[in-house]
């Protein structure tokens, strides 16, 4: 049976998910919400997802580590080797794996020192700025195009408004 890529919230040691679960607690205007409680749910899933990957590839490559609390664990030369393991897919994708695990963490222990964790982050960041998917070229349509086939498909008895 073949690992999972990112590893299930139900799976993740027991410090990981104390931390989750007080970094996603709603409260009310009398208790403490989680820091990251705000988030839609959709938000929060895909930093379970980017997490939880974080936490798979340490499981793979450095187990014992899962041992420490989590902030312990991102040190920059454990986050630089899981970038590197990371070369295989588009420069967007270890943004946003990278940024995810480390809004997570930063949430958690705001007082560690994250400065090298983001500097690595802003370096992935201008990477994927940079980066074009050419699996995309051509499908992206500009708002002009956009906008002429709207009014196409409206009809051209529709007033076409004048900027002024």
């Amino acid at each position: 049976m073949t690992r999972p890529v990112s590893l299930s919230l139900r799976d993740w040691p027991a410090a990981d998910q104390t931390m989750w679960t007080s970094l996603t607690t709603a409260g009310d205007r009398f208790d403490n919400a989680g820091v990251l409680s705000h988030l839609r749910a959709t938000s929060q899933d895909a930093l379970v997802k980017h997490y939880g990957r974080w936490l798979e590839w340490l499981w793979q490559s450095a187990r014992s580590t899962l041992d420490l609390r989590p902030e312990l664990r991102a040190t920059p030369e454990r986050l630089a080797a899981w970038i590197a393991s990371l070369a295989h897919v588009a420069p967007p994708t270890p943004h946003t794996m990278v940024f995810g695990v480390l809004r997570v963490l930063t949430a958690a222990a705001p007082d560690h020192d994250w400065s090298v964790q983001n500097r690595a982050a802003r370096y992935l960041q201008r990477l994927a700025r940079q980066s074009s998917s050419d699996r995309k070229s051509g499908r992206i349509l500009s708002s002009a195009v956009l906008f002429d086939a709207g009014l196409e498909l409206a009809g051209r008895k529709q007033t076409v408004p004048t900027r002024r």
